[in-house]
């Protein structure tokens, strides 16, 4: 999810920026807060998974990351969507390194090639997912 959310933000652009009377830079922001603090963050991410564990990161994460989402739904203005949207990055970002932290531990070092194999196929489907849903519409 936190990778087709990189993306997906594309097909609801015109109708968030109808709906929030949004300039053409509050646009660009709406997708850019969230890969901005998403990317920004990683590195920070995974060494807090190594700290506190990746079970635990990754829920911390995953509560962000759902919260973010809820209130992108309930904003009024582009500044919430703007702020809403970099929590969500936030979110993303606790999470998405502890996923592969979790394979790890979880699969069998003989299992474990599948298990990463299958991970970056999702990864790759959810990425080109947001932009192929434009034709979609």
């Amino acid at each position: 999810m936190t990778l087709l959310d990189t993306t997906i933000v594309t097909i609801a652009i015109p109708e968030m920026a109808a709906a929030l009377d949004a300039s053409l830079d509050d646009i660009l922001w709406f997708a850019n807060a969230y890969m901005l603090v998403f990317a920004a963050l990683l590195l920070l991410s995974g060494r807090l998974g190594d700290r506190f564990g990746a079970q635990r990161t990754f829920t911390a994460g995953l509560a962000v990351f759902t919260v973010a989402s809820a209130v992108c739904g309930f904003v009024d203005t582009p500044g919430q969507m703007i702020a809403a949207r970099a929590v969500q990055g936030l979110g993303a970002a606790v999470m998405m390194p502890q996923t592969l932290a979790l394979i790890s531990a979880v699969f069998p070092a003989e299992r474990r090639g599948a298990a990463f194999g299958v991970w970056s196929a999702v990864a790759g489907l959810a990425t080109v997912a947001g932009p192929r849903c434009l034709a979609c519409r």
